[in-house]
């Protein structure tokens, strides 16, 4: 893109996910951890993040499809494993209105984990529309239409190793 204005630096953005898998290592301290990353705008964030947690991690994927009409979510699981009584962290990339967020939680739920939480990468509180909120989180913006870092805009300019949005 070649206007672009940068909000976080590919340093902050490091600084920021290992202080986030230093809080989610102290918080899982002798436990094993299932991160189930949503794909595909997160896969960056999961890969960088899982790097910086100490515990025994599992990973899991899962791919969601969200239809704008009805407001109808379709969730495609990419990689099927036994939730039940795991310790599962949801890592995603932005956390806007809260619908999807809330239909995977309750999805997962229904599998009977022994505890469920929220990572994102981006929370944006002004958007929500239900009140849902991560465990974790990076950074909190209202900025729209961020790109990078794994984000795309029309599946582009995720290579890049920033936070920008369009000027």
């Amino acid at each position: 893109m070649e206007k672009a204005r940068v909000i976080y630096t590919a340093e902050q953005i490091a600084d920021r996910v290992k202080e986030i898998g230093a809080k989610i290592s102290q918080d899982y301290k002798g436990q094993d951890l299932t991160v189930v990353g949503i794909l595909e705008n997160a896969f960056v964030f999961f890969a960088d993040l899982i790097r910086c947690i100490s515990v025994p991690v599992t990973c899991g994927f899962i791919y969601v499809k969200t239809h704008s009409v009805g407001g109808h979510t379709d969730i495609h699981y990419t990689s099927e494993f036994d939730m039940m009584g795991r310790n599962i962290l949801l890592i995603g990339d932005v956390l806007d209105t809260g619908v999807t967020f809330d239909y995977l939680t309750k999805q997962i739920s229904s599998r009977k984990p022994k505890s469920l939480k929220i990572c994102v990468l981006i929370d944006k509180p002004a958007d929500r529309r239900i009140d849902i909120h991560p465990d974790y989180y990076c950074f909190s913006t209202n900025e729209s239409h961020i790109f990078g870092y794994g984000l795309g805009i029309h599946g582009m300019y995720r290579q890049y190793p920033y936070l920008a949005v369009p000027q």
